[in-house]
């Protein structure tokens, strides 16, 4: 609020400058002219801003430096203004908002005794909130302290996991593995995580344990960490490729775990050797069976001809 007597300055505004070297600005909306001299206890008489804003990139600015202004020489009376007229200021407001580096706080002037740390319950998980503290020496409290932020954990249950190693190529109708993937959640809810069953694959939660299609794990806190083992067991010539489905305990959508595998049915493999002992007659022959394939090697051999 400004007043001013009769000789007194009547033409005046804000302007605001950013950082320490911005440039000084006027600030729209921020002009008062007065017209009549001040008198005591008459607010009518006194020049006022009401809720003028800051330009936007005054928005987030650690600095920002505002000044009033006198500007003009002329008299709220209408002449030039005398050495003895007068100006004066009242009830200077300057507001900030939560989406600025200047908060209002949740928590006001809490009274939390004489102790270097407080409890504060009731909050929204996945938010951040910010915080300062001050104290009280001879019934003045002292200015803010340095801000800070905390942001509490989510409360939406969450599960996350490790890679689970590929299988490759394995024979039909034989088990590969144990290969293993972590199971990681939190903000769960009790009861059972479950492990969907697909083609080819089996679980368990110990590497020697009982192998099923399909797998229950309990949860009974809000938390989890449990390794999972998988084994292969392809029953055709085919990809056995595809995601292993995790669900339930609160979780919103299906979490896939990655796993390939093949199944083959190669055969043997066999190299010849070199000939020795070559007479006119008769020569020895040499052969290696090299890799046994998916079969059982039952009998082999040697064939030759003369063309």
């Amino acid at each position: 609020m400004q007043g001013s007597s009769s000789t007194g300055p009547k033409d005046f505004k804000l302007q605001y400058k950013v950082g320490a070297g911005g440039t000084w600005t006027d600030v729209t909306g921020g002009t008062v002219t007065l017209t009549t001299a001040v008198a005591a206890g008459n607010a009518t008489t006194w020049g006022a801003l009401s809720d003028v804003a800051l330009p936007a990139d005054a928005a987030n600015k650690p600095l920002v430096s505002l000044r009033w202004l006198q500007t003009s020489n002329n008299s709220v009376g209408g002449a030039t203004v005398a050495s003895g007229g007068t100006s004066r200021i009242s009830a200077v407001y300057v507001k900030g908002s939560t989406t600025g580096t200047v908060n209002n706080y949740i928590l006001q002037n809490q009274n939390v005794g004489n102790v270097t740390s407080y409890g504060v319950t009731g909050l929204t998980g996945g938010t951040t909130y910010y915080y300062v503290v001050r104290a009280v020496a001879g019934g003045i409290a002292s200015a803010n302290s340095n801000e800070i932020t905390v942001t509490t954990s989510s409360s939406t249950p969450t599960v996350t996991t490790s890679a689970l190693t590929g299988f490759g190529n394995v024979c039909i109708n034989t088990t590969a593995g144990p290969n293993s993937f972590t199971i990681t959640g939190t903000n769960l809810t009790s009861g059972n995580l479950a492990i969907a069953a697909l083609s080819g694959y089996t679980y368990a939660t110990t590497s020697n344990g009982t192998y099923t299609s399909s797998l229950s794990i309990p949860v009974t806190g809000s938390s989890l960490s449990q390794e999972v083992f998988v084994k292969f067991t392809p029953s055709a010539v085919q990809s056995f490729n595809g995601n292993i489905a995790l669900s339930g305990a609160g979780l919103g959508a299906a979490v896939n775990v990655a796993v390939t595998g093949v199944g083959v049915n190669t055969l043997a493999t066999t190299t010849t050797g070199a000939a020795s002992s070559i007479t006119q007659t008769s020569a020895s022959l040499a052969g290696s069976i090299s890799a046994t394939g998916c079969g059982t090697v039952s009998a082999y051999g040697i064939e030759y001809s003369t063309t």
